[in-house]
């Protein structure tokens, strides 16, 4: 039984992190989609099945993230 909690718990920790991958691809996308100018964000909460709202909040956490790795970046250089 504790061989099987452990695997269980390893797989979902695998299917979690492929999850994330997968979340923050799509971030990428709608916001290169949108920054681009290729799509609006209403067209994008269109094609995907979401609300607009959800669209901008994925923007934004998409755009703090760049920011991040920006003061990263910048930071290891000084």
């Amino acid at each position: 039984m504790v061989e099987a909690v452990k695997t269980n718990t390893t797989q979902l920790q695998e299917t979690q992190s492929k999850l994330t991958e997968l979340m923050n691809e799509r971030r990428r996308i709608w916001y290169e989609c949108w920054k681009n100018k290729e799509l609006t964000q209403t067209q994008i909460a269109e094609l995907c099945g979401v609300t607009r709202q959800t669209v901008i909040i994925e923007i934004r956490k998409y755009e703090k993230s760049l920011k991040r790795v920006y003061q990263i970046l910048h930071q290891t250089k000084t």
